[in-house]
Order: C-alpha cells, then sequence, then structure tokens
C-alpha cells in the first residue's frame, strides 16, 4: 500500500482531512507524507524533545487518540489550523518494522468522534502496512 492509498482509504472510511505519515531518526521525526500540504506541511523535522505526543508513542508504542480542542492543546503545538477546519480528533498510529522495532508512525486529523476499538484495528493494520515505504526510508 502507498501513502496515497491509505490517504484516501482513511479520508472515504473516517472523514480523515489529513494524513501524515513520520519515520523515526535517533533524535527526531521526518515527516515523509502530508496528504494536505496545506494543513501540514509534506515534509520537515521535529525532535522528539520538543514533541510530547510524538516523544510519547516512542517511548510507549501504542496507539494513541486526542480528543477536543483542550487535549490537543496541552499535547500538539500549532494546531489552529487543524482546529479551524473541524479536526478536533488526532490518531497516531505506530508503525513497527519486521522485527518488531518501532520505526515511525502515521497520524490522522479527523473530526470530533469517537472511534471503536474494532476501527482502531483497523487503522493500526492498515498503517503497519505502510512499514516496508519507512523500512525504506531509514536506508536512504
Amino acid at each position: 500500500m502507498d501513502y496515497d492509498a491509505f490517504a484516501d482509504w482513511a479520508a472515504a472510511r473516517f472523514g480523515c482531512r489529513c494524513t501524515t505519515v513520520l519515520v523515526y531518526h535517533e533524535a527526531a521525526a521526518e515527516r515523509l507524507y502530508s496528504s494536505d500540504p496545506d494543513i501540514v506541511p509534506a515534509r520537515g523535522r521535529k525532535r522528539f524533545d520538543d514533541a510530547p505526543a510524538m516523544a510519547r508513542m516512542r517511548a510507549r508504542g501504542e496507539t494513541q487518540v486526542f480528543r477536543g480542542e483542550e487535549e490537543l492543546r496541552a499535547m500538539f503545538g500549532g494546531i489552529d489550523r487543524l482546529t479551524a477546519i473541524g479536526c478536533l480528533c488526532l490518531v497516531n498510529l505506530p508503525v513497527r518494522d519486521g522485527a518488531g522495532q518501532l520505526i515511525g508512525q502515521v497520524n490522522l486529523n479527523l473530526p470530533n468522534r469517537a472511534l471503536s476499538s474494532g476501527e482502531l484495528r483497523d487503522l493500526a493494520a492498515r498503517a503497519q502496512a505502510l512499514s516496508p515505504r519507512l523500512e525504506a526510508a531509514r536506508e536512504v
């Protein structure tokens, strides 16, 4: 599966407004993809020390769901563009390599909605299908 196919599926299935894909390096994550660069730039790097949610993902390696403007502001900087278009739910999905090591994450910016445990499992499985692409990006 490629990034566009994943983003198209997430938009059709969950109303996702923007999907981003990040690969981890030693001290920072590199954004490899954004389905809407007007909302979130397609490229960039962010240090783990400067990104609480990303640091927590790296430490725990678990799916994260943040809902509502107050919770989003506590974990993310610069979310005004997202909240302005009604993205009040962010889902961060871990991606692991073939050996089980956490190598990155997929982030979904959604309308404020609850996701069932089945939906989260489906999202996580589809995000994991992007693992070969993230592994290749780490090797470059």
